[in-house]
């Protein structure tokens, strides 16, 4: 049965960079926001990968709660807030802490993950990786920083931005 969301798109293919040229600059799959109500400060920022062709399964294990880790029943948010406007240097004056949440029962928490080969290993080849969903993770990071530099830049001091990555795997 097909669900329906209140979750449009606003960008895809979206360019965005920060620090020295060249340094971190990436294009975001998929830019979300909320449909039922445009002054929400919400933006999902969606990473979409496919699973390498010769690693075509993402495993994701170990859902015991840590105090040290996210776990089944709570993650970590590292949330940054603006102190004041950027100076002439371009440095953005932050506030940033850390704090846990509930998951919610919807989006389960795990804390390894791997990418499996489905066939056997031939000699020299490797059973498993993480590459891809490490590069899917990064691309994401530097997603949300790119965008929260540009919606700053536009004078919007309140948003979440809530990375996503999605797989076929």
């Amino acid at each position: 049965m097909p669900t329906s969301s209140h979750w449009q798109a606003s960008a895809v293919e979206f360019p965005v960079s920060f620090g020295l040229p060249g340094t971190f600059e990436t294009r975001i799959d998929m830019i979300l926001r909320d449909g039922r109500d445009p002054s929400s400060p919400w933006h999902l920022v969606v990473e979409c990968k496919r699973a390498h062709p010769d690693y075509k399964q993402w495993v994701f294990f170990d859902r015991r709660d840590r105090v040290t880790k996210p776990g089944p029943d709570g993650l970590f948010i590292q949330r940054a807030d603006f102190t004041g406007s950027w100076n002439h240097q371009g440095r953005i004056p932050l506030t940033q802490r850390i704090d846990r949440v509930a998951a919610p029962k919807e989006c389960p928490v795990f804390n390894f993950y791997v990418e499996t080969r489905l066939n056997p290993p031939k000699s020299g080849q490797r059973a498993s990786a993480t590459d891809a969903i490490e590069q899917a993770f990064r691309q994401a990071s530097i997603g949300i920083v790119g965008l929260g530099r540009i919606l700053h830049g536009m004078n919007r001091h309140y948003f979440r931005l809530l990375p996503i990555v999605v797989t076929d795997g």
